[in-house]
């Protein structure tokens, strides 16, 4: 993760220092925009990008509660400001990447950039599918310690995931695994959104305000759900 976050912050110093030589986008001409009912879909596909920074929530057996929340907390802000530095100092490029796809696009424009960073992003991106799969096997073994009311240890917990990793990779198409993960992730936020407003009726705590956010939260990811859409669509 340290190896990523100091990539990241190579990356966006980069495009800071191109912004401030080139403060009218050396004439780099945007795409079109093209606005209709159809990108509705795909901005709620997009949503679910944006998840993933809860893994503490399920270290339990390592962390107090208040070191968990104070991390997620922390984890969404730092991920937001990210999320949001790069995409607005990305937009002179975003006519050369249009044409590209995934990591070849970010690596075509920071070769442009800053050309030594291109190693650089190959790392990081290799980099973050394994600690992401590592997240994941975290939040995966703390579901089935919790549902499990810790009948099942931790240990027995990630050889199940484990397993079961294994036997989705082998049996299934991947492609259609990730489509179907992002939907369930929707669907996992909005019943958390709904054990929210549960708890914070039963505590009194939060007010209607709080409870409110809640509900649109949920709404918003069932919706997601059930009408998002794919990038690649």
């Amino acid at each position: 993760m340290s190896v990523k976050l100091g990539i990241i912050a190579g990356m966006l110093a980069a495009l800071a220092i191109w912004w401030a030589m080139n403060p009218h986008g050396d004439g780099m001409p945007l795409p079109p925009a093209k606005l209709s009912f159809h990108s509705i879909p795909m901005l709620l596909g997009l949503l679910i990008t944006v998840q993933g920074f809860e893994t503490s929530r399920y270290m339990g057996e390592t962390y107090d509660q208040a070191t968990r929340v104070r991390t997620m907390r922390w984890s969404q802000w730092i991920s937001s400001a990210i999320y949001l530095g790069f995409l607005a100092l990305l937009t002179p490029f975003l006519g050369r990447a249009q044409h590209a796809e995934g990591v070849a696009g970010i690596l075509d424009i920071m070769e442009l950039v800053a050309p030594a960073l291109g190693i650089f992003v190959l790392i990081g991106a290799v980099s973050s599918q394994l600690s992401a799969a590592i997240a994941d096997s975290i939040g995966a073994g703390g579901i089935a310690v919790e549902v499990s009311r810790k009948r099942l240890r931790v240990r027995g917990a990630f050889v199940v995931v484990a397993i079961l990793a294994i036997a989705i990779v082998w049996l299934t198409n991947p492609f259609e695994v990730v489509a179907l993960s992002s939907r369930a992730f929707a669907l996992f936020y909005a019943m958390q959104a709904g054990l929210a407003i549960w708890v914070s009726r039963r505590t009194q705590q939060g007010g209607v305000g709080r409870q409110v956010g809640f509900a649109i939260i949920g709404i918003i990811c069932v919706i997601a759900a059930a009408a998002g859409a794919p990038a690649e669509g």
